[in-house]
């Protein structure tokens, strides 16, 4: 008898040994949890500060939309790792997020530099030239992460909203279609990738097809209750979809943009969005609620500005307009162009007009 219950404790002993110096290893290399993978990679970094375990907490630090914290991770990752692409990828995607262009293209750039085949890094550089307004530098990146990857379906979406912005309707619905086919094929192998629902809705959008991307940003919301970009596309496909004030997309999309915001309250986009919706309902008080709400988080974000002059424009305010779309203008020069494209829904609203001074489109 004690013959067996030696090696048993022993054995038990080695089990609990493990789980012990496993646990924050464990914590810190799962993704499900983002907080729980923060909290195991600091003590994994407290003990042996890889740079894999840095660029673990700054991959979750990125996904809890902390960028300032994920970029100064993915900097010491890339101090231990002078030629970590993948850090140097993601720390140009959490600048491009905090609007640091320059930075954010270098990075992209040296990820390129020390591997020429890195799809990614042309798909994320052609984001950055893509908020820059630069047409031309986006499609091609875009287009030469296609040639690298050939499924890379998100690739073909992003491709396909450059086109929808330059009208040219056929091939950003080639572009949309070829992503939806990719995303079918992985769905057919897993069927609970949630990104291939995502990247299949974000290509029935660029076809303004709203009820088929509803139908994947649900799926993807069912597999993944906390995926806030899901909440934030699916409500603007509800609020798009709404004709009258008192259609119930309308309280669908404030719904959506709600979730989102309790995901995350200091996201400004849902409160933007949502602004939008209450505006479609004629609420007008909760939507200058949540236009403000947006700016105060983030003064620094144009599109807040936009929609804000939008909803004054609604409002027959048109001064107040202007001065939010001249404040757009002088954060981001490019949002000078989508102001060309509203003219349409604007109607007669002369942009140029305002107290004395004359808005003139800035030079590209």
């Amino acid at each position: 008898m004690g013959a067996l219950v030696l090696p048993l404790v022993l054995r038990l002993a080695i089990v609990l040994a493990t789980t012990a110096y496993a646990g924050p290893q464990e914590d810190c290399e799962q993704s499900s949890d983002h907080q729980r993978t923060i909290r195991g990679c600091t003590e994994v970094i407290s003990g042996t500060g890889s740079a894999l375990t840095y660029f673990r907490r700054g991959v979750a630090h990125g996904a809890a939309r902390q960028s300032d914290r994920a970029i100064a991770d993915f900097t010491r990752a890339i101090e231990i790792d002078p030629r970590y692409v993948e850090a140097f990828h993601r720390r140009g995607i959490a600048y491009r997020l905090t609007r640091d262009h320059d930075r954010a293209i270098a990075d992209q750039n040296k990820a390129i530099e020390i591997d020429p085949t890195y799809a990614r890094a042309y798909n994320s550089r052609g984001n950055v030239h893509d908020e820059r307004g630069d047409d031309g530098r986006a499609i091609a990146d875009f287009t030469k992460a296609i040639e690298l990857d050939p499924a890379y379906a998100r690739a073909y979406v992003n491709r396909a909203f450059v086109y929808v912005r330059k009208n040219d309707i056929e091939r950003a619905a080639a572009d949309a279609k070829q992503a939806i086919a990719l995303s079918d094929t992985v769905i057919a192998r897993e069927p609970n990738d949630v990104d291939a629902y995502f990247n299949r809705g974000r290509a029935y959008e660029a076809l303004e097809d709203e009820d088929g991307a509803i139908a994947n940003f649900s799926k993807v919301i069912e597999l993944d209750p906390k995926h806030i970009e899901a909440y934030i596309s699916r409500g603007n496909m509800y609020r798009d979809r709404a004709r009258v004030p008192d259609d119930e997309d309308y309280d669908r999309a404030i719904a959506d943009f709600s979730t989102a915001i309790e995901l995350d309250p200091d996201d400004p986009r849902p409160y933007s969005e949502r602004g939008g919706a209450h505006a479609g309902k004629g609420e007008h008080g909760r939507a200058m609620a949540d236009h403000n709400k947006a700016i105060e988080i983030d003064p620094m974000s144009p599109y807040s500005y936009l929609h804000r002059a939008i909803f004054y424009i609604l409002k027959g305010e048109d001064d107040l307009a202007r001065k939010d779309f001249a404040k757009a203008i002088e954060l981001d020069p490019t949002v000078a162009e989508v102001i060309k494209a509203l003219r349409g829904f604007v109607g007669g609203f002369d942009l140029n007009q305002d107290d004395g001074r004359q808005q003139a489109d800035p030079p590209r």
